[in-house]
């Protein structure tokens, strides 16, 4: 899950990255990994990505 936030957080296109960035938030919600508040991280980064488009 780490590795998927990660290569997530490379993408630069803002459409697939939104898109992504959306399955990616629900699986954190399962799958939290080893990084405390990376779920926040992924919602910030996909409000960031709707101002953008």
């Amino acid at each position: 899950m780490d590795r998927a936030h990660h290569q997530w957080s490379q993408v630069r296109d803002t459409a697939p990255a939104h898109e992504l960035g959306a399955a990616l938030a629900a699986l954190r919600g399962r799958v939290p990994g080893w990084r405390e508040g990376a779920l926040d991280h992924v919602r910030r980064q996909l409000g960031q990505l709707q101002t953008q488009a």
